[in-house]
């Protein structure tokens, strides 16, 4: 299990773009009407063998994996799951790349095909 970073950036589009042109961009967004929401499919399991392994982890281990999890905890008995995350996007120092960074553990690896986790963000 390792923790790694997420960085999403955002853009808004100003003019689209043709086949001989990029599109004209903006990387700055008011950041009280702009949220992300995600769901993080890569930390908690439900697969046979979770418990165990869950059980070995440090608290802030256990936490870590369930980071915006819709998968419930197998401990405490009465443990829910966080559900996705709602979250504010931020700027640099120089009020540019709007985005947000955030951090997750990894869980188990997936033993079913096709062997992916996902985290969706939208």
């Amino acid at each position: 299990m390792s923790l790694f970073k997420v960085r999403i950036d955002l853009e808004y589009e100003i003019i689209p773009g043709s086949e001989t042109r990029p599109p004209v961009v903006c990387d700055i967004l008011k950041q009280e009407d702009h949220k992300i929401e995600i769901t993080n499919y890569v930390g908690m399991d439900g697969v046979a063998g979770f418990l165990p392994f869950y059980k070995k982890l440090t608290q802030a281990e256990q936490e870590a994996l369930s980071i915006c999890s819709t998968t419930v905890p197998p401990e405490p008995k009465d443990a829910t799951a966080s559900g996705p995350c709602l979250v504010s996007i931020t700027h640099n120092e120089e009020g540019k790349d709007a985005g947000l960074d955030f951090w997750f553990a990894t869980g188990r690896p997936n033993p079913i095909k096709p062997y992916t986790k996902n985290i969706i963000s939208r």
